[in-house]
């Protein structure tokens, strides 16, 4: 039933953060590449997913997608380059059917990610869904997946711990905040505006530690600050003239170092030590230069820094996390019978209709000759009595359908199908005509 779903895409368990921005596509020029990708392969529905740990592109294909794998092209896309051969397979990692279902849903509730349990994994999921159902990318399969994976995450968090402690990055990162704060008693500088600066500030704020927002766009900030009753200033005019801080945080999709050596020189000549200074660098392109960090002596916490510890903290996560593979596993099995009612249920409602039609035409005949003496009482309690058994009749059929769709072979509904008359079957069809159609190839 999932033979047509798929995702491809790299994580922090195939490479190092720094490596996962080769992988990374521009956010200006996302729906274009996306579109002109989804109709060169002949997709039904893609999405692209990208957060702090991982890159990946989950898709569905049609009967025309003629490739089995698509990773040599998903990897020219995201990298820009035609791969080697052989390099896509061994740097992208791919699901496939069912498989692809089971991955998303340990993605978004977090027994996935680096910080087993982590929470901003599904806000991050939320946004990718609602920008590619806005943008019309999803079909109804890709639309299912995400609804249901982010049901399963919510279940999650209710039925375990594994949400709670410090289990995601945003919260490891505010350890570190925490504790240089405690010696040194300057506002911490927010770079960036994200779902995970966001949720950093809030935890700042509970923390009664003082901070404000440095962005591009200055305006971004303006609710925020107004919410914290805290400053918020330009990137420009932050690098030209930095107000005093005690800590750094920078979370920015720039493709450059955004403080360089002339910056960190900077702070270095003031009358205060470096020693006074943490940077923490949550990008995966690096905002912050390590290099100059070393050169003056800098204390700087990396992304990989904060996924290392995030690993150490698992163990204590596995215990709740078994929990919660019991729920996703549960899920899996309740999701092709959620699928077959939403998309199928045009065919069971014509199934129904087909056999009140037969029914009651039987009926009209029936009372114009044998029954036609017979009053209108009489006729009424016949009528519902027709009614009732016809839908009784079309609900045999229909279960069937529904087993044959759930655990049946592939082709069992076209088997079905071919086995009644053709009206019938170009009826049933047509109401199926927003289901993916089965592909000619095996796929891999």
């Amino acid at each position: 039933m999932f033979n047509d779903l798929n995702v491809v895409g790299i994580s922090w368990k195939q490479s190092k953060s720094a490596d996962l921005q080769n992988y990374l596509l521009s956010e200006k020029n996302l729906a274009k590449q996306l579109n002109n990708f989804k109709a060169k392969y002949s997709l039904s529905g893609i999405a692209y997913l990208s957060t702090c740990n991982r890159v990946e592109v989950i898709y569905s294909t049609t009967k025309d997608t003629k490739y089995n794998d698509l990773r040599p092209f998903i990897y020219e896309l995201l990298t820009g380059n035609i791969a080697l051969p052989g390099e896509a397979i061994r740097k992208l990692k791919a699901w496939h059917s069912e498989g692809a279902c089971e991955h998303i849903f340990l993605v978004t509730s977090g027994l996935d990610s680096a910080a087993l349990g982590e929470v901003e994994i599904t806000g991050q999921v939320r946004k990718c869904r609602d920008y590619h159902l806005k943008n019309n990318f999803l079909d109804k399969k890709l639309e299912l997946l995400f609804e249901q994976a982010l049901k399963v995450s919510a279940n999650v968090r209710k039925v375990t711990g594994i949400g709670k402690g410090k289990t995601s990055l945003s919260e490891l990162a505010i350890k570190h905040i925490e504790k240089h704060f405690n010696t040194h008693k300057e506002p911490v500088a927010i770079v960036g505006f994200s779902d995970f600066t966001t949720r950093l500030a809030q935890s700042l704020y509970d923390l009664k530690i003082p901070f404000f927002f440095v962005n591009r766009t200055k305006s971004k900030f303006f609710s925020l600050s107004k919410k914290y009753n805290t400053e918020h200033y330009s990137l420009d005019n932050f690098l030209s003239s930095p107000s005093r801080f005690s800590s750094l945080l920078s979370s920015t999709s720039s493709s450059n170092y955004i403080f360089d050596k002339n910056f960190l020189n900077t702070i270095c000549n003031e009358k205060k030590s470096v020693g006074d200074k943490l940077f923490i660098d949550m990008s995966l392109t690096s905002d912050i230069s390590p290099e100059a960090c070393n050169i003056f002596g800098i204390k700087r916490v990396s992304l990989d820094q904060i996924n290392n510890e995030a690993k150490l903290n698992q163990e204590v996560r596995k215990r709740e996390a078994a929990i919660a593979r019991e729920i996703i596993d549960k899920s899996l099995e309740d999701l092709s019978g959620k699928y077959a009612e939403r998309i199928y249920a045009p065919v069971f409602s014509i199934l129904q209709d087909k056999y009140l039609f037969t029914a009651n035409e039987g009926l009209k005949k029936l009372m114009k000759k044998e029954l036609k003496g017979i009053g209108h009482k009489e006729k009424d309690a016949i009528k519902v009595w027709c009614n009732a058994l016809a839908k009784r009749f079309a609900h045999i059929p229909s279960v069937g359908l529904r087993g044959l769709m759930q655990k049946g072979p592939e082709g069992s509904l076209e088997a079905f199908l071919e086995g009644i008359d053709d009206d019938f079957s170009k009826e049933l069809k047509n109401a199926m005509r927003l289901v993916p159609e089965k592909r000619n190839e095996k796929v891999r």
